[in-house]
């Protein structure tokens, strides 16, 4: 199954290998674990036998204030109603913003209808890889700022990865996100005691 629904949290996947214009193979596959009332965590696998440049492109809305932290999480600093975006994993990432750009490709642009469009934020990351990897973000939403969240991979296999979540004062979470298997999806609270 591509999704599961549960009482805890959401979990869909999807890949897609039709690249249009890559030498080589490439498969991309996506997983989406959502923790109901709290956030999201984003696991990306790339599948190919070769050295590559690759990008994750995050579009923020025309409204967004958006920001770099420390050179590697990205967050909107708006009045109310913010995300922060956090890479999870020791790849290192070059990060940039763009907006409204035209050459030499079009990106960083908001469209709320057709033929309508206005300049926004996108964020990109970009690194090189070897070969096959994984990479997982949190999205983590919040009212004002977000707090200091610490994520760190725990494991991970050919069937998913085990990330782990901490919020601090409230807890965290320990969650398995599988690549394609939904009934393997597991998700696990950790108290405050043990952060």
């Amino acid at each position: 199954m591509d999704y599961l629904i549960a009482s805890e949290f959401d979990y869909a996947w999807g890949s897609f290998d039709k690249f249009i214009g890559l030498e080589g193979e490439v498969k991309h596959t996506r997983a989406l674990f959502y923790i109901r009332g709290g956030f999201w965590v984003v696991v990306d696998k790339i599948a190919t036998g070769r050295p590559r440049k690759i990008e994750i492109l995050w579009h923020w809305h025309p409204d967004c204030n958006v920001k770099i932290e420390n050179k590697r999480n990205t967050y909107s600093e708006n009045e109310k109603g913010n995300l922060k975006i956090i890479p999870v994993g020791g790849h290192k990432w070059e990060v940039s913003l763009v907006k409204g750009q035209e050459k030499p490709y079009i990106q960083g642009w908001y469209s709320k209808e057709y033929n309508m469009y206005e300049p926004n934020t996108a964020t990109i990351y970009s690194t090189k890889i070897k070969s096959n990897s994984t990479f997982a973000w949190v999205l983590f939403p919040s009212e004002k700022a977000a707090p200091n969240i610490q994520a760190e991979i725990l494991s991970h296999d050919s069937n998913g990865v085990e990330v782990q979540v901490i919020n601090p004062g409230k807890g965290g979470w320990v969650m398995f996100i599988p690549f394609s298997n939904s009934a393997i999806a597991e998700l696990k609270f950790v108290s405050n005691s043990n952060n």
